[in-house]
């Protein structure tokens, strides 16, 4: 028999943000088999009460019939002071830095941090010193000057012309600022994907007791999506001259900017759609459109997402499962305590999922069994 839990993995670098802000807002939540191992997405895992994600629990909880494409963490920009950084390292890696500059370290891409990974990391190389990018990366995020969260909102360049400063493209790093910016954009495609197609396509369910059995495996999965992939890039090309047939703009339309726009696959969905864009399709082109998307719809899935449109706090954790050489293990020991969940340790991915197994005797874990 199978039992379903909800789980959410993820990296040691994410976890110390969300411990800074004190809770996950909005996470997104894998509904999945206790049988079928899920390793995406990072090497911790959490283990939440059924409550949760459970859409009669609280009418912010969305529980989808698959990886519902929904909004993602938002992007975090970093400034560092090179002068401190610099300090830093050198009393961190016992090494000298003397002469040593940053190349553009606060004007790449506007503060990104993967891009200032690559510009201290080639710095300290060339004093002869090898760390990871991991390494850089933690080393990074535990000595900024400064980090918010980017305001889609705000062009790259003032009016005028002149380039923002970091806290003009931000807002303070802080959880209600995160709910903020994820409620006011959902993801977006920008190419046409069957994976993609099938997100933007799930529809919601209102409970549990709704969810069907129809999970398969991961290889399983992808050798389903496969045979219908060679169909799915048969219909964006028929589209895609359909819809540029008299298109004048500077740039060609996508597919995908049209189909994307539809969840609920019916004719008179679609023409609205073509129609608002003025382009002639026949009622015979939407059919196969149609007839398409209910076919992935009934695809079936390795995990389905939940997602509570909230805060949820740690109190709401009933287990975590980390590495054994996890470098914030008292930390998390110190916030199961306090939150009286469970912590349990692996030391390879076998053994994980033998625990997120395990984790179906915890009360309240298990959503529902098949």
């Amino acid at each position: 028999m199978s039992k379903l839990l909800a789980l959410h993995n993820i990296t040691e670098t994410k976890l110390k943000g969300i411990l800074e802000l004190g809770a996950f807002p909005m996470p997104s939540i894998a509904i999945t088999t206790d049988n079928i191992p899920f390793d995406k997405f990072g090497d911790i895992t959490f283990i939440f009460n059924k409550s949760t994600v459970n859409p009669k629990s609280s009418r912010f909880n969305d529980l989808y019939e698959s990886d519902a494409y929904t909004c993602r963490f938002p992007v975090v920009l970093y400034e560092f002071d090179e002068d401190v950084l610099r300090k830093q390292i050198e009393e961190s890696y016992d090494i000298s830095l003397s002469g040593s500059v940053f190349y553009g370290l606060n004007a790449n891409s506007w503060y990104d941090l993967d891009s200032a990974v690559g510009i201290v990391r080639r710095a300290i190389k060339d004093h002869g010193l090898e760390l990871s990018n991991n390494e850089v990366y933690d080393f990074l995020q535990n000595h900024y000057k400064y980090k918010g969260i980017r305001d889609e909102k705000k062009d790259l360049f003032t009016p005028s012309g002149k380039r923002r400063s970091i806290k003009g493209l931000t807002m303070p790093y802080t959880i209600n600022n995160v709910m903020k910016v994820m409620k006011r954009y959902l993801r977006k495609g920008n190419f046409f994907t069957l994976s993609a197609w099938k997100g933007i396509l799930a529809q919601k369910y209102t409970g549990l007791s709704d969810i069907p059995n129809k999970f398969v495996n991961e290889e399983t999965a992808k050798e389903m999506y496969k045979e219908m992939y060679e169909e799915c890039i048969a219909l964006n090309s028929k589209l895609f001259s359909i819809i540029n047939k008299n298109h004048t703009g500077y740039y060609p339309l996508e597919p995908c900017s049209l189909l994307y726009e539809v969840k609920n696959p019916t004719v008179k969905a679609y023409r609205d759609v073509f129609d608002l864009y003025n382009i002639e399709i026949t009622d015979e082109e939407i059919e196969e459109i149609i007839s398409l998307a209910v076919k992935i719809k009934k695809l079936p899935v390795s995990y389905m997402e939940a997602k509570p449109k909230r805060i949820v706090n740690f109190s709401e954790v009933l287990a975590i499962i980390i590495p054994s050489n996890l470098s914030i293990k008292n930390e998390i020991k110190k916030i199961a305590k306090e939150n009286s969940f469970k912590v349990f340790e692996f030391g390879n991915e076998k053994e994980r999922q033998e625990i997120v197994c395990n984790c179906v005797s915890i009360p309240d874990a298990v959503l529902k069994e098949f």
